[in-house]
């Protein structure tokens, strides 16, 4: 698989467990997006705001549904629709996820987190368990 990332101009300031789970989530998707969706192309975004930062996976893989073919107003599946390990990574993190894919187009995971303060610090070292 060829893949592209794309990240923030500078570099994010992330606590190591919150580094540590980001990557997880990543390395998760990208090996369902080969796994299941035998896709062969993705691009990783990391994009930093003062508030939040988004990690958004996408790949051009054969796509998914969750089954029900419930979509919110913005055409986003049921988180339920990720992983449980990606699920369980976000809520660690204080984040919300969000899921988009349709058979055929491929399969985006975006991932947001909150800035833990002031300071622009992304997470936090204390590991949370939900």
């Amino acid at each position: 698989m060829r893949v592209r990332v794309v990240r923030a101009g500078s570099e994010p300031r992330l606590a190591p467990a919150t580094a540590h789970d980001l990557t997880q989530i990543a390395r998760e998707a990208l090996g369902n997006a080969v796994r299941h969706g035998r896709a062969s192309q993705a691009v990783v975004r990391i994009t930093c705001r003062p508030t939040h930062l988004v990690l958004a996976v996408r790949d051009n893989g054969t796509g998914f549904t969750n089954g029900h073919g419930d979509l919110d107003a913005e055409g986003f599946l049921a988180p339920t629709a990720a992983p449980w390990s990606i699920r369980e990574r976000t809520a660690t993190l204080g984040g919300a996820l969000r899921v988009r894919s349709r058979p055929g187009r491929g399969a985006d995971i975006l991932v947001t987190i909150p800035a833990a303060g002031p300071g622009g610090r992304y997470g936090s070292d204390r590991r949370m368990y939900a």
